[in-house]
């Protein structure tokens, strides 16, 4: 469990010249921590890929939430959010692009009709990876990010 709280930590995108926020204090903001606190409901589903040592290198994770506890991904009540983060040094390496994969396939085969997710545009990868992978740039926020969604 402390690793998806390491990967949700690595997710947030910083861009280039910014400082990371601290671990602590930002993994403690509740529209952060409402993607892991209290992990192991009955909508929570995570995959973990493992280096040849079977150490964690990367997650994707899913969770519903719902109007009233929305995340900066929300579209709808039935539609989970998707997170991911792949370690800095594990990157470039097609992890991310399997993990997604897997995730929008286990997503579909348990009756999901879409995911969604929260996306800095300036996050150039990222961006370009879940676009190939089918989402949808559905609206944009005040901050700048844009909330995807992929139907399955």
């Amino acid at each position: 469990m402390s690793f998806l709280w390491e990967m949700l930590y690595q997710s947030i995108y910083v861009p280039e010249g910014q400082i990371r926020p601290r671990r602590e204090e930002i993994l403690k903001e509740p529209n952060i921590e409402k993607y892991l606190k209290n992990w192991g409901r009955n909508h929570d589903h995570a995959l973990v890929a493992l280096d040849g040592a079977n150490q964690p290198v990367g997650a994707v994770w899913i969770r519903l939430l719902n109007h009233e506890n929305a995340g900066y991904g929300f579209v709808d009540d039935d539609t989970p959010e998707l997170g991911m983060a792949i370690m800095s040094q594990y990157r470039g390496q097609g992890i991310g692009k399997h993990l997604l994969s897997e995730m929008i396939d286990f997503s579909r085969s348990i009756g999901y009709s879409a995911l969604s997710l929260s996306v800095a545009p300036h996050n150039k990868t990222a961006l370009q990876m879940y676009e190939k992978n089918g989402f949808k740039k559905v609206y944009q926020d005040e901050g700048g990010s844009w909330t995807m969604k992929r139907d399955l």
